[in-house]
C-alpha cells in the first residue's frame, strides 16, 4: 500500500509542480515564479515467463519479464502454495508437492516506485512435461 500512496503523491506532485507561480512565503514576502517540475513514475508492463504445468517436488524456473520501462528494476515475488526463492535478479525457482498455485511477481524501479505487476496461474499434475 506504500508503494501506491507513493505512486499517487508522485502523480499529484506532477500535477501541481506544473502549474505554481508566484506566492506568498508565510513570513508576508514574495517568492518568485518557481519553475516547473515534471516528476514522473515509471509504467511498463510485466509478465511471467514459464511453464503453466509442473510436476510435484520438481524445481522449475520462471522469469519475469519487463518492457515499456527502462532499469534496474527490483522484483518481489510469491507464491501461494509451496516454496520458490528468487535468484536475486529477475528470475525465480518454485516447487509445489502437490497444490496448484498462483506465483506473483511485483516490479519497482530504482527509486522503489511501482513499474507493475503479474500473475500466473501454475498447475501441479505428475502428467506435466519436466521443467526446462
Amino acid at each position: 500500500m506504500k508503494h501506491v500512496a507513493r505512486w499517487l503523491g508522485t502523480m499529484v506532485l506532477a500535477a501541481v509542480a506544473g502549474g505554481c507561480g508566484e506566492g506568498t512565503a508565510r513570513n508576508g514576502g514574495t517568492v518568485g515564479p518557481l519553475a516547473p517540475r515534471l516528476v514522473t513514475a515509471t509504467a511498463g508492463a510485466v509478465t511471467i515467463s514459464g511453464p503453466s504445468s509442473v510436476r510435484p517436488n520438481i524445481e522449475c524456473p520462471f522469469l519475469a519479464i519487463v518492457s515499456g520501462a527502462t532499469g534496474p528494476f527490483t522484483y518481489y515475488w510469491s507464491q501461494t502454495a509451496g516454496t520458490g526463492y528468487s535468484d536475486g535478479a529477475d528470475g525465480y525457482n518454485a516447487t509445489s508437492a502437490k497444490y496448484n498455485y498462483i506465483l506473483r511477481v511485483t516490479v519497482e524501479d530504482g527509486s522503489g516506485y511501482p513499474v507493475g505487476s503479474a500473475s500466473k496461474s501454475v498447475t501441479v499434475s505428475s502428467s506435466a512435461p519436466m521443467c526446462p
